[in-house]
């Protein structure tokens, strides 16, 4: 069985280099090593140009390019191994080529003299990324050098896991442009620029956020700074339940919920929704959702500062609100007149600021504030 861990690190750099618009079949080197691998093939058959085929791997040198330039030309329905093995990947959505022909028969085909044998490619598995849109069937296959073995039985039983994610990243990496930013691609998506995305695994762990979503969140009221490989922490009870419930039933089956129209407490209004990121085959298998968060009304870039500060910190919002004035002001008198409360009052905000943030002197304070507010407008 593949190891937690490796799988983790192992999907985080896929969605990552997807979501940054990297080739797929770059995208997915990391998923390959972790099966050891050394080559991927991405067949794209049913498309308008015919059959295709991208690889990655170290395919070098005229030969391997011209094999795979001529794959359209050659190789157009006569892919046995992939024919073979549609039929168990329309069923199952994977399936492992030592299952669709044996050995003796492999290696007698012009398929494997021609094509696998020169790129030292003895064992693959496939996954059935897209298949019945315009006729198009979209594989990934990995595969392995004839020195490498077979796929053992637990790394057969680690397929299934690794299917929906192979599907949510293609979605992904589909998604992105290599020449605008994730927020642009993922707005287009659902239907205007400026919509935050936030890619959720079932257990709401961030798998990839954009800054606008960030932006919102922040808004909206998190309990820490909505990061990558943290947890979605909504401090409203009812919006967190919302969440939770609604990740649950987009899983199980398949479709939007919401939109939810929910206010802050500074009186801004949002209106959430969630989307599957792929069609869940089996409910036992671990997916992702997309979280959008389309907010009502724009904030002011004092809410901003003041909410970030309160997230990153953990300040109050009275708190966070002298530390705002501060940076403006640099005057706890002024701060005072500023927001029409005592002295005695300001200087005890910034005790517990002092506190909260780990520094002893008004100056570090602040700078420490200055960067964090650097940090969040770059999210």
């Amino acid at each position: 069985m593949l190891e937690d861990n490796g799988l983790e690190k192992a999907l985080a750099l896929l969605y990552g280099a997807a979501a940054e618009g990297a080739p797929f079949i770059e995208a997915v080197a990391p998923i390959a090593g972790l099966l050891r691998c050394h080559m991927a093939g991405l067949h794209l058959d049913g498309t308008p140009a015919g059959s295709a085929l991208q690889v990655s791997g170290p395919a070098s040198g005229k030969e391997v390019e011209r094999l795979i330039s001529d794959y359209n030309q050659n190789w157009r329905g006569k892919n046995e191994w992939l024919q073979r093995g549609m039929r168990i990947m329309e069923a199952q959505g994977y399936s492992d080529g030592d299952d669709c022909i044996t050995e003796n028969d492999l290696i007698k085909l012009p398929y494997y003299l021609d094509f696998l044998a020169p790129l030292d490619i003895r064992h693959g598995v496939g996954f059935l990324l897209q298949h019945g849109f315009n006729c198009e069937k979209i594989v990934l296959s990995l595969n392995r050098s004839r020195g490498e073995g077979p796929f053992t039985p637990s790394e057969r039983r680690s397929l299934p896991r690794l299917l929906p994610h192979l599907k949510a990243a293609y979605r992904v990496s589909q998604m992105a442009d290599t020449n605008s930013f994730v927020r642009e691609s993922y707005g287009k998506l659902l239907g205007g620029l400026g919509v935050g995305l936030v890619l959720l695994s079932d257990s709401q762990k961030i798998v990839h956020i954009n800054d606008a979503a960030a932006s919102a969140l922040l808004l909206l009221g998190v309990s820490e700074m909505p990061l990558v490989g943290r947890y979605l922490r909504v401090k409203k009870r009812l919006v967190r339940a919302w969440i939770s419930t609604s990740v649950t039933r987009c899983l199980a089956t398949g479709s939007a919920v919401g939109p939810w129209v929910v206010n802050s407490s500074g009186g801004h209004r949002y209106a959430l929704q969630i989307h599957p990121a792929s069609r869940v085959e089996r409910p036992a298998c671990s997916s992702l959702v997309f979280a959008s968060i389309r907010m009502i009304g724009a904030p002011t870039s004092y809410e901003c500062d003041r909410l970030a500060l309160e997230a990153g910190f953990g300040l109050s919002r009275a708190e966070a609100c002298v530390v705002c004035s501060l940076l403006s002001t640099a005057s706890p008198e002024r701060t005072s007149d500023e927001l029409g409360i005592s002295i005695s009052t300001v200087r005890t905000h910034i005790q517990h600021a002092f506190c909260k943030v780990g520094v002893t002197k008004q100056t570090e304070l602040l700078l420490a504030s200055e960067r964090l507010l650097r940090a969040a407008a770059r999210m």
